[in-house]
């Protein structure tokens, strides 16, 4: 990769659930098969910050595990039954809570993306590109 490319990617090795992102930073921001072991309102925290970091026209791109509305809430379901007495603090632990496309797209909506755009989808894997506007 030519340098003056290279100069243009900012890699960011540090937890999700922490790091600061600033407002209108980014022209893209990319996450593969990571999000799924959040919860709903961690997630919604996290593409909140992820849309305020864009700049206007920026992109977001995920790819992630997806289930159908069904599979989400047995999931749900199984992991609220194993925390009844437990009091785990999200991102400290292994799970796997993949949301079904609809919660998806409702979670970005609320978080502040208006245009989801599926591009691909096989079995439970999907990528959306979602663009930033004002």
């Amino acid at each position: 990769m030519p340098a003056q490319l290279a100069e243009q990617i900012k890699i960011i090795n540090d937890s999700y659930l922490t790091v600061d992102l600033h407002q209108k930073e980014f022209d893209y921001v990319i996450s593969v098969m990571t999000f799924h072991h959040l919860l709903y309102s961690s997630k919604k925290n996290l593409y909140t910050k992820i849309c305020k970091s864009l700049k206007v026209g920026g992109k977001y791109i995920e790819g992630d595990y997806i289930v159908s509305e069904e599979k989400e809430k047995i999931l749900l379901e199984k992991f609220e039954l194993s925390n009844q007495n437990k009091s785990i603090e999200d991102g400290f632990f292994h799970i796997d809570i993949p949301f079904s496309l609809k919660t998806e797209k409702e979670l970005l909506n609320e978080a502040g993306f208006h245009n989801f755009n599926l591009i691909f989808k096989k079995d439970e894997v999907a990528v959306y590109v979602l663009r930033k506007e004002e």
